[in-house]
């Protein structure tokens, strides 16, 4: 297939649905979920990355690794903690999302729980 050719709406509801019809079985395998990345990134990886990130970012990704080490994975938009303290994901964003509730100000960290499976 053309990786430059634009599918239709067929197309991509047939994929859609067959990503999905895969995830479940594998869910339902009890295979499914997120494999965490083996190892962490080198501290040189992670300061070159930082180099362009903006204040907060940089800062929250500093006192992340502080309290659980080095990310398993890091690339120019995020990093990325498996498996951290009670954590099942911690990602940091380098690009801020503005909020205003309950009064305006930036996101760049989100953390993940994971949930006993039913039955």
């Amino acid at each position: 297939m053309d990786p430059n050719r634009e599918m239709g709406v067929g197309e991509r509801m047939a994929q859609g649905m067959a990503g999905t019809a895969s995830a479940m079985q594998k869910e339902m395998a009890a295979a499914g979920g997120e494999r965490p990345t083996a190892g962490t990134v080198d501290q040189t990886t992670v300061d070159g990355i930082l180099e362009g990130w903006g204040n907060i970012p940089r800062s929250v990704v500093r006192k992340v690794i502080e309290r659980y080490g080095l990310p398993n994975e890091a690339v120019p938009s995020r990093m990325i903690w498996f498996e951290s303290g009670p954590w099942k994901r911690s990602i940091v964003y380098r690009d801020e999302v503005p909020h205003n509730f309950p009064k305006p100000h930036t996101d760049v960290l989100e953390q993940f729980i994971g949930l006993p499976r039913a039955g």
